[in-house]
């Protein structure tokens, strides 16, 4: 069986943000993500860019939301500059146990999940590079 994950799911899934007022976790600017699944059989890493507005990065991080018709449902939260939430989908049979830690300028993750009987374990991280790129008009 094969897994793919496309990586702007995830980044949607960590950038799924409600609003806060204390300082933002992470830097707002264009991000470098990388994602790598380690088991059960190592791929080369992906990575792509993001931007995160101002605005966004004022947000604080927490477990994704499902839509209405998914049967998908997470729980956990955020304490201090950590996220740890796990998600469980009945009808797809998949689980998943999330663990971030922000740093400002870059974070770190390790995602895993169960479906089929399988674990598959990604190491996800993100660092920031610069200013996003306003596309000139």
């Amino acid at each position: 069986m094969t897994y793919r994950i496309v990586p702007l799911a995830l980044t949607a899934i960590l950038f799924s943000l409600p609003a806060r007022a204390a300082a933002p976790l992470l830097t707002p600017g264009r991000w470098e993500i990388t994602i790598q699944t380690v088991s059960p059989v190592a791929m080369p890493p992906m990575t792509h860019e993001v931007c995160i507005s101002k605005e966004d990065a004022q947000r604080s991080p927490e477990p994704p939301k499902g839509k209405k018709s998914d049967d998908c449902k997470s729980t956990g939260s955020l304490h201090g500059n950590s996220l740890k939430y796990a998600t469980k989908c009945g009808r797809k049979k998949v689980s998943s146990t999330t663990e971030y830690t922000y740093m400002g300028d870059r974070f770190e993750g390790v995602v895993i999940i169960q479906a089929d009987g399988q674990e598959i374990r990604q190491i996800q991280s993100g660092k920031w590079v610069g200013e996003c790129e306003i596309p000139e008009e």
